[in-house]
């Protein structure tokens, strides 16, 4: 392997990297064949929804909902003061509560804005007055910490103690159950304030609550105290955990939110007819990141389709594919090295997948491609773990299939 092709291929596959698109990386690999309309459509309905509209956004994981949410940011940013953090950044995402987010949205807000956007402006004293004052007064009563430590200060010790103390973190719980209405109003106020302060409407942007486990406390946070977060005075999108979309109890609170589903890329339609124009998309994706000297195209067709559509599974492949060759020291992505990436993601599913429990189910829903014939428990475990997969396009009914490296599990 020469070096050229050396640096081409640590090139490629850090370029392969499965975190979210943002910033310069959302310009280089960003691909809106098979977003766009689910990005314009969660713009619109931001621009002309009612002033507190609360959305949901649905999906597998790693069918690209973060990137989407960063792009909708970006297009806003114009338009909205956007506030956008993730729950796995703030929180302990083994024990959340709804009041737990709460806080968060509150730190957040405060720390949106910098100390020198508020120094000397006219309605500086409006902003200490409705703002800040009232954070620094609700968080020295209940964890007894003196107001003279300041805002900034605040913030940043009641982030570590609400992610990394659980005492703390109970008593912080039990200290605004009591004053739940005061913590909301505050929220609220900041808000507006920072509404006035910027010239722009609120737009608080909540990702990965989707990765929720314990759906205990997802069902208390979406479906039991749902109104702790869809009262709030601003705008707000969050992430919602894909077996809770399922759940019978959604109907009690889908009319209090707004959904979007983000598909997969069907790359074949129920009757297993190939879609070509998916497959053009999606090799567009790699070739984003790759020379296309540098792997076949039967190669990459091959680790596209047993992706399945899903794009995480499909970059983590290619990742996978640039490690091996710079291994071997060879010179292109061929038949044989896609291989034995997808031999390890079918060793993956033999360890992980219940046989005994699930074979048939799964066999069931790859034979009549629907969930019909299966309990919706059954489905919610399959869909959550991966095993099958949701397709369909927007107005069109929904259809069920294994993920390929699970139907050759199956078939061996």
């Amino acid at each position: 392997m020469s070096d050229d092709t050396f640096d081409a291929f640590v090139k490629a596959y850090n370029n392969f990297d499965y975190r979210p698109l943002e910033g310069e990386s959302m310009q280089k690999f960003y691909v809106d064949d098979f977003t766009k309309d689910t990005t314009n459509s969660i713009v619109k309905t931001v621009k002309i929804s009612e002033r507190f509209k609360k959305i949901l956004i649905i999906g597998h994981r790693g069918c690209g909902k973060s990137t989407i949410l960063n792009k909708v940011a970006e297009d806003l940013q114009n338009e909205y003061h956007i506030v956008s953090f993730s729950v796995t950044e703030e929180l302990n995402i083994m024990d959340v509560e709804a009041i737990d987010i709460l806080m968060v949205i509150y730190l957040q807000l405060i720390n949106s804005i910098k100390s020198n956007e508020i120094h000397g402006v006219k309605d500086n004293n409006d902003w200490k007055e409705q703002v800040l004052k009232p954070f620094e007064k609700l968080i020295s009563q209940n964890l007894k910490i003196k107001e003279a430590e300041g805002a900034i200060s605040l913030l940043k010790i009641v982030s570590f103690k609400i992610k990394v103390e659980p005492e703390s973190r109970d008593a912080i719980r039990k200290g605004f159950k009591k004053q739940l209405q005061r913590l909301q109003q505050n929220i609220s106020d900041a808000c507006k304030e920072i509404s006035k302060l910027k010239k722009k409407d609120m737009l608080v942007i909540i990702d990965d609550l989707d990765k929720l486990q314990d759906e205990e406390a997802c069902d208390k946070i979406f479906f039991k105290e749902t109104h702790l977060l869809s009262k709030l005075e601003s705008k707000i999108i969050f992430t919602f955990p894909l077996f809770a979309y399922y759940s019978p109890a959604f109907r009690l609170i889908s009319d209090q939110f707004d959904n979007k589903f983000i598909q997969l890329v069907n790359l074949y339609d129920i009757d297993e007819n190939i879609k070509e124009s998916s497959m053009t998309i999606l090799k567009k994706l790699v070739l984003k990141r790759i020379d296309p000297k540098h792997v076949s195209d039967e190669a990459m067709q091959y680790l596209i389709d047993k992706s399945g559509g899903l794009l995480r599974d499909l970059i983590l492949f290619m990742q996978n594919a640039c490690k091996i060759v710079i291994d071997k020291e060879a010179s292109v992505i061929n038949d044989e090295i896609v291989q034995k990436v997808i031999h390890d993601k079918i060793n993956e599913y033999n360890r992980i997948f219940n046989f005994p429990g699930y074979k048939d189910k799964v066999k069931q829903i790859i034979q009549d491609k629907n969930k019909e014939g299966t309990k919706n428990d059954d489905v919610i475990y399959l869909l959550r773990y991966l095993f099958v997969m949701e397709y369909g396009s927007a107005g069109e009914k929904s259809w069920y299939d294994a993920h390929p490296c699970l139907k050759a599990c199956l078939e061996g």
